[in-house]
């Protein structure tokens, strides 16, 4: 008997484990640490390479959050790199320039992203354009209007302001601990509860799962998608002004290829690109294993243009795995 209830135990242990819908993302993550761990030890156990994985994770996790609730939704945004750049130089020329308080300069430049967002969403949900096609076009339309206005030049900010010690800056007094991730965990945990715990990310899910039967359900589809976009907007823009204030720099050509980036850590914490699944920790785990490779092909001495290759295998994987899930869910419903 106590062998039956010891293998019970187990059984009932591994089927817990295994039933977790980021286990696989959380195991690669493990694996690729201890790979780097082992491979490069030096130069990857110090809090140095540790910091590097956390500012990248803390850019690319917020981001992925506001992804993960538009692929559940069977949409995407792929401005969100633009829209990254646009906002965080908006924001450095306010105070920068202009010496507006700091204060009021966050307000101003995450105030524009809602309209952004909301632009987005009409093209998609009232003009019937594909979201890809649409944020495609916004992608371009953003990105030439940083560089249009604001050129090519980067701007630094050397002034030590309150807010950008807020968002991006420093504690305890120790150059690891850094605000940006304090971001992540307090962006991670808010749209955790708005996606998992409240009426509107049931119907987040809903729209994604049969968009057909969420509006005979009552379900405002097309109102849950535009708010959807305008989180992605606004995501972008506080993710950008995070990384303004810890850099104290920005370039008009931050932020681009990261919304390929985001999908892909999104894609690997377990979200589907056919919409109706999805969660903020596989994201968020998703977002450190891009991260992780990301910091050790560069310590590895090893061309950052493998990067992309995996990014690219990533995505490409990805979209092979949801087209044969269609054709199986389309068999199963041609059989039953």
């Amino acid at each position: 008997m106590p062998y039956r209830s010891f293998l019970s135990f187990f059984i009932n242990l591994e089927k817990k484990i295994f039933s977790f819908k980021e286990f696989g993302a959380f195991l690669a993550s493990i694996i690729v640490f201890a790979f780097l761990a082992f491979y490069i030890p030096d130069k990857f156990l110090n809090l140095r390479s540790i910091e590097s994985i956390l500012i990248l994770v803390t850019q690319r996790g917020i981001l992925a959050t506001a992804i993960t609730f538009l692929l559940i939704a069977r949409e995407i945004d792929l401005s969100i790199g633009s829209v990254y750049a646009f906002i965080s130089m908006l924001f450095a020329v306010l105070i920068a320039n202009y010496k507006v308080n700091g204060w009021l300069a966050l307000l101003i430049a995450l105030s524009v992203t809602i309209p952004i967002g909301f632009l987005n969403g009409i093209l998609s949900t009232k003009l019937g354009i594909p979201s890809l096609i649409a944020t495609i076009g916004t992608m371009m339309l953003w990105r030439g209007v940083v560089l249009g206005v604001w050129g090519a030049a980067p701007i630094a900010y050397g002034e030590d302001l309150p807010v950008l010690t807020v968002m991006g800056g420093t504690f305890l007094g120790r150059a690891s601990f850094n605000m940006s991730f304090i971001w992540l965990l307090i962006i991670g945990v808010m749209t955790w509860v708005l996606l998992e715990h409240t009426k509107f990310g049931n119907s987040v899910f809903a729209t994604g799962s049969n968009p057909l039967a969420a509006k005979e359900m009552g379900i405002n589809t097309d109102r849950v998608k535009i708010m959807l976009f305008m989180l992605s907007s606004f995501t972008a823009g506080l993710s950008g002004i995070i990384q303004f204030g810890h850099l104290r720099i920005n370039a008009p050509t931050a932020g681009e290829g990261l919304e390929l980036e985001v999908v892909a850590a999104t894609v690997i914490g377990g979200t589907s690109l056919l919409g109706g699944v999805g969660s903020i920790p596989g994201a968020i785990i998703g977002a450190f294993l891009v991260a992780e490779i990301m910091v050790g092909i560069i310590l590895a001495g090893i061309s950052s243009y493998w990067y992309r290759t995996f990014v690219g295998v990533v995505l490409l994987t990805a979209l092979l795995f949801n087209i044969l899930s269609r054709r199986g869910l389309s068999y199963e419903h041609a059989t039953s």
